[in-house]
């Protein structure tokens, strides 16, 4: 967030804050994990909630993980454990109002392109790990 925008009193005039915070392939290999992105957040979070005096709310409006073989990519089951274990935190944080994971059905079938394998099912609608497990996590809260 731009300091400038700070000190001219920005914070008096938003009702909330939208973070898109993938991490999968930043050069912090402690942001690419689920402690490292949330410790994030939340510094983000404390820092705002100091200057503004007040309880904004945050909403990550765009979160995901690939499982592409490449940079950045992860394993079916690193997506999973991934996946579950952010929502877990979040839910664990009343500053954060929302969580939308993308994407829900891979966008294709190219396995080298990692915008085709960032869903919760494949392009041919059969759930990866991650959904099975997501289900499986949300029926027993």
């Amino acid at each position: 967030m731009d300091n400038g925008f700070i000190k001219k009193g920005m914070l008096e005039y938003i009702d909330g804050i939208s973070l898109h915070p993938y991490s999968y392939a930043n050069s912090s290999e402690s942001l690419r994990t689920v402690k490292g992105n949330i410790d994030a957040i939340d510094s983000f979070h404390d820092r705002i909630k100091l200057i503004s005096g007040k309880e904004i709310p945050f909403y990550i409006t765009e979160m995901g993980v690939p499982t592409h073989y490449g940079h950045g990519g992860v394993s079916l089951d690193e997506q999973s454990d991934f996946i579950n274990e952010y929502s877990r935190e979040v839910i664990n944080r009343k500053y954060i109002k929302g969580l939308w994971w993308y994407d829900l059905i891979n966008d294709g079938g190219n396995i080298l392109n990692k915008e085709d394998n960032f869903g919760f099912f494949y392009e041919n609608l059969s759930p990866k790990p991650v959904m099975q497990d997501f289900k499986k996590n949300l029926i027993s809260k």
